[in-house]
């Protein structure tokens, strides 16, 4: 005999509607925990190295002038992860607009299982395990999937009983909490 899952709790689900700024924290919190300080440490190496060893290689005779480039280096690699998130986040909105279904109410709720999404056509269950992390800031929970994707909820739309109930089913689960990049 199959047995039934008990209804969530109440406070267990909210409907949410997803507005440019819950899109733009999302996004920002998913970009901040794909980018990792190694790789940034290695793009700064190769930024200023690569030009002088390349010239060096080269047996160039500007290989010794490559220095005057260090400002214009110093430039991009602090410009580089503002420009990461310029780019980002102008991708995100474009892909939101461009997706009327994204622009409607949403009811999430939350369970033990993971999270479903579900609107008047669909509905998707994300579980726990198949979520590769989440992360919150002031505005929004965003959970990420292992695609350059993510789930946003945005707290506006929790009341203080729900956002205690989701932190706490997330942090009973498996899923981990996201490393996020400082900038």
């Amino acid at each position: 005999m199959p047995t039934l899952r008990p209804p969530p709790a109440p406070h267990a689900s909210a409907d949410i509607e997803l507005d440019d700024a819950a899109i733009i924290a999302g996004n920002n919190l998913l970009r901040r925990s794909q980018l990792k300080i190694t790789y940034y440490l290695l793009f700064v190496a190769a930024v200023f190295l690569g030009p002088s060893l390349l010239l060096w290689g080269l047996g160039s005779p500007a290989a010794s002038k490559s220095l005057t480039m260090w400002p214009l280096q110093a430039i991009l690699v602090v410009l580089y992860p503002f420009l990461v998130k310029w780019a980002a986040t102008r991708r995100a909105l474009q892909y939101f607009k461009s997706w009327p279904a994204a622009q409607r109410y949403h009811n999430v709720s939350w369970t033990e299982e993971g999270i479903h999404v579900s609107t008047p056509d669909s509905q998707a269950l994300y579980r726990w395990e198949s979520l590769k992390a989440w992360a919150e800031d002031a505005t929004v929970f965003a959970f990420i999937l292992p695609a350059p994707l993510y789930v946003a909820i945005p707290k506006n739309c929790l009341s203080d009983e729900q956002i205690i109930s989701l932190r706490n089913c997330v942090e009973t689960s498996s899923l981990k909490k996201a490393v996020l990049f400082p900038i």
